[in-house]
This record gives structure tokens, sequence and C-alpha cells, in this order.
């Protein structure tokens, strides 16, 4: 997970595709194929009621993203080379539609994945080595950390943006934390989309207190296998 280079999603609201493009990368790299795959792809495969006309509902979540390619005939993930991501907004057109022809040049495809709803089905996910997209309300302390996000600092002051209602990111491990620190028994690993000036070279922890207090009530999506 760490050998892949976080990517920036620019202001555009694309979080969740970027955390799902991130999944993905990861499930190939595990089977020995290292590959950027298309963020812009992805947002739009997220959007299907954005695909045939401009519109300009900002956001997506990924299960209809992963359920298009799972249930597709053949590859339908291009590269990130063939259908490269802009960081420039179009008003009134999220996807970016018309998308160029290597949008529709598919290299892969999800081949397995499952919701994950309780802490323990997230836990037993990532011990199976599956990244897991996530979406959490954010909180100051988010925004600026050095590499650990803890429940108690949550309230502190600092500035928030639009994403501060919503944003995905990917979890990719855990570690054990101390007891004294009274936030859980362990932090979650997380792959952000904001840069390598996020965190810690682009990653961050979580504790289990922050994560329990500030995840949104849906079921999160843990990629199995992409092929």
């Amino acid at each position: 997970a760490f050998d892949i280079r976080v990517k920036d999603q620019g202001k555009r609201p694309t979080c969740s595709a970027f955390a799902s493009t991130r999944a993905l990368e990861i499930s190939l790299a595990q089977n020995g194929t290292k590959k950027r795959l298309s963020d812009q792809y992805i947002y739009y495969a997220s959007k299907p009621y954005c695909q045939k006309s401009p519109c300009s509902k900002k956001g997506s979540w990924a299960l209809s993203a992963f359920n298009k390619s799972k249930n597709s005939s053949s590859p339908d993930i291009p590269s990130e080379k063939l259908c490269p991501y802009s960081k420039s907004q179009k008003r009134g057109n999220e996807t970016q539609i018309p998308l160029k022809n290597g949008c529709f040049q598919g290299q892969h495809q999800v081949k397995n994945f499952h919701e994950v709803k309780s802490l323990s089905q997230i836990i037993r996910a990532l011990d199976r080595g599956q990244p897991v997209v996530s979406g959490f309300k954010l909180t100051p302390n988010f925004y600026r950390n050095k590499g650990v996000v803890l429940y108690k600092d949550a309230n502190k002051s600092g500035k928030v943006d639009s994403h501060a209602a919503g944003h995905a990111i990917l979890l990719v491990g855990y570690m054990k934390i101390p007891s004294k620190l009274n936030e859980g028994k362990i932090c979650f690993i997380t792959a952000n989309s904001w840069g390598v000036g996020w965190g810690k070279g682009g990653h961050a922890c979580l504790s289990e207190k922050w994560i329990k207090n500030f995840r949104f009530n849906i079921p999160f999506l843990a990629v199995e296998k992409v092929i």
C-alpha cells in the first residue's frame, strides 16, 4: 500500500474515486501488476446519472462503479495514461463528458468486493489484505496532522472546507496504540488524496475513537480482487 505514491485530487469533489482507484491499484499490485488506473473513469462510472448529459451534482460513491465493473463482460477500467485526470473543474459538468476515447479502452475490472459495516468486519477485511474505501465527516485536526489523528484533539480550532461535510479515504491497515491515550486499542492507517504533503507522505493513522465518532453510517467497500 505504501509503495504507491499518493495522488492529489485538486479542488474537484472526487475523493471517493481516488480512494477507490487506489484500492484497485493496491489489489492489482498484490497480484504482481503495478499500474496507475484512471480516477477520471472511476468518478464517471460512479455517477450513472451524469454520463449521458452534463450535471452539476458534486461528489460520488464508488458502489455503482464497482458493480458496473464486476458485471461487465470485459475489462472496463482504463489506465491513468489512457484516461487522464484533470484537476481543473468544469462548471455544470462534473463528470467532464464527453470523455476521451481512451477512457473506454478498459484493461482491468473488479472481480470481487464486499460491503463491511462493523469495526470487526473492517478489521477482518484488512487482515485479509483487502483495502477498505470509507467515508467520514472531518474535524480540524484531520486537515493538519503529523501522521496521527486523535479524537481528543477533534475540537481544537482550525480551518476546514467543504470536505468536512463528507470525505472518502482508503483504509489500508491498522496498528496498536497505547491504552493511556484512551483512544481505543488501535488506529487505522489511511491513504488520503491530498498529495504527499498531508500527514506523513499522504498517510495518517486515525484512532479507533475518532473512527467511531466521525464515520458515516453506510457500508464501506472492501476490495477483494481486481483482474
